[in-house]
């Protein structure tokens, strides 16, 4: 048994299947289930300000086996994109917004060519 009661936070390193059990305490009645908890290592942990109106600052988390990365801001309302390439040794980037439209944008992270993770904020 891992955990007893109504709430329970697990953090995970490994993507995996996990068998939940599930016992009333009224009754004793069991149930089981299973869910997959997937891991995302590479991700951006935290964009602020949002809005933004000059500078964004974004920190995330790299594996060590990712050889490239880099970001790209894409306007939702026009084809216009931004790349902003990210140095490995770093788990931060500061953007400068300041000359960008205002207007609705998703920052999107890609690690070796995938898209890994994305977030959306918004530019004033």
């Amino acid at each position: 048994m891992v955990h007893t009661g109504k709430d329970f936070t697990l953090t995970p390193d490994l993507t995996q299947e996990y068998k939940l059990e599930i016992i009333a305490t009224v009754d004793g009645f069991k149930d089981y289930d299973e869910v997959e908890v997937t891991v995302n290592k590479n991700k951006i942990t935290t964009l602020s300000p949002n809005p933004a109106s000059s500078n964004l600052f974004i920190d995330y988390d790299i594996e060590e086996t990712v050889t490239s990365a880099y970001f790209v801001l894409v306007k939702h309302t026009s084809s216009q994109s931004n790349q902003y390439i990210i140095d490995l040794t770093t788990d931060s980037k500061q953007v400068d917004v300041s000359n960008l439209p205002h207007g609705t944008y998703s920052l999107v992270l890609i690690c070796d060519g995938q898209i890994t993770d994305y977030t959306n904020l918004i530019i004033q």
